[in-house]
């Protein structure tokens, strides 16, 4: 249901009127009584306004400039002012000060609808194209990032796969130059999986296959393949868990493990040489939980708040030469939310991160 905000500090009883009519077609009307307080309430992002109707003449400030006001602070409202009297001179006024219409009332009941429906398709049509135009400059801006990140790799793997067996002069320099080729493309795979998964997610295309999961073993899996990456940074994973507990939940397996991976990479990724990250999983009352703390750099304390918002790059950078997307984080928010998941971040810079995820048990049936 569209909300309609009346201004009427002058209490006209034609206003009045135009509201009784637009409550009879089911729209919602709320009223202000000063220009101000017109102002106050379109500022407020809980009072989402669809329509603003307004008199021309009102007492704290004319109509021409509360619509100069409200266009300083929302493009796309639409504003439909109402006069007894409307003039060529008015109609430029209106035009110029940012109106998206005007009516001379009294007035018939089906020009009023049609005025209003008329200007809140436009105002959706706008929304829908700034929405389109948004996506457009978050794909981009993503594509640009992970074309950029990818360019050094890949010109490590043009270089070093471009020389000819000639030049090495032991099998040992030539694994080495073979490891080096497998670390970039595995560097390339991984901020194309990204792109590919955040175009997905911004498309609603990711696909959930839930099935019943002991998440024990996906965090065992998870602990497996990232042992070798941190004994190289040599940090210790101090892994920890309870053998007599059932760690059974309702998951997509491979999405699960896409995100909790994600959390101990980043800890390995960002911690520096020789650190300590805890990994940990229990059953407290109705959750089971997994936490993952590292004694990394931490989070500044304006950074909180979007850690799982997209294209976020933060002040810690990786301590080992690792790319960071700026995507991981949003993604992992999506996966967990998706199996109604929680997944809070506290944090102090300097001493660490504690990433804690909640999970609902699976009841066997």
């Amino acid at each position: 249901m569209s909300k309609i905000l009346i201004t009427n500090n002058k209490k006209h009883k034609q206003l009045v009127v135009v509201g009784n009519m637009l409550k009879q077609l089911g729209f919602n009307i709320v009223y202000s009584q000063t220009a101000q307080e017109t102002i106050n309430i379109i500022k407020d992002n809980n009072q989402k306004i669809d329509l603003l109707i307004c008199n021309i003449f009102l007492k704290d400030m004319s109509g021409f400039e509360l619509s100069k006001n409200i266009r300083s602070i929302e493009q796309n409202l639409p504003i439909l002012f109402v006069s007894q009297q409307i003039t060529p001179e008015l109609i430029n006024q209106l035009y110029s000060s940012g109106a998206s219409d005007f009516i001379a009332i009294p007035c018939l009941k089906v020009e009023l609808m049609n005025r209003v429906n008329n200007l809140l398709k436009i105002a959706s049509y706008k929304e829908q194209v700034e929405e389109f135009q948004n996506k457009i400059d978050s794909h981009l801006q993503v594509l640009q990032s992970n074309a950029h990140d990818a360019k050094n790799p890949l010109s490590s793997i043009f270089s070093l796969s471009g020389m000819p067996a000639t030049v090495f002069t032991s099998t040992e320099e030539m694994q080495q130059m073979l490891d080096i080729v497998h670390d970039a493309s595995k560097i390339v795979i991984n901020l194309i999986n990204e792109a590919l998964d955040y175009f997905k997610l911004s498309n609603n295309e990711m696909q959930f296959e839930m099935l019943p999961l002991d998440i024990l073993s996906v965090l065992n899996q998870v602990v497996e393949i990232n042992s070798p990456l941190a004994k190289v940074k040599k940090q210790t994973i101090n892994f920890s868990y309870d053998n007599n507990a059932e760690y059974l939940v309702l998951a997509d397996n491979l999405k699960i493990f896409r995100a909790i991976n994600n959390i101990v990479g980043n800890a390995i990724k960002f911690s520096p040489l020789g650190k300590n990250i805890w990994i940990n999983i229990s059953r407290k009352n109705s959750d089971i939980i997994i936490q993952v703390k590292d004694e990394g750099p931490g989070f500044k304390q304006e950074e909180l708040a979007k850690v799982f918002k997209e294209n976020q790059k933060f002040s810690a950078k990786p301590t080992g030469g690792e790319i960071s997307t700026g995507l991981g984080l949003m993604i992992v928010k999506f996966i967990l939310d998706k199996h109604n998941a929680q997944i809070i971040v506290t944090s102090e810079e300097g001493k660490g991160s504690v990433f804690t995820m909640y999970f609902k048990p699976y009841k066997k049936k």
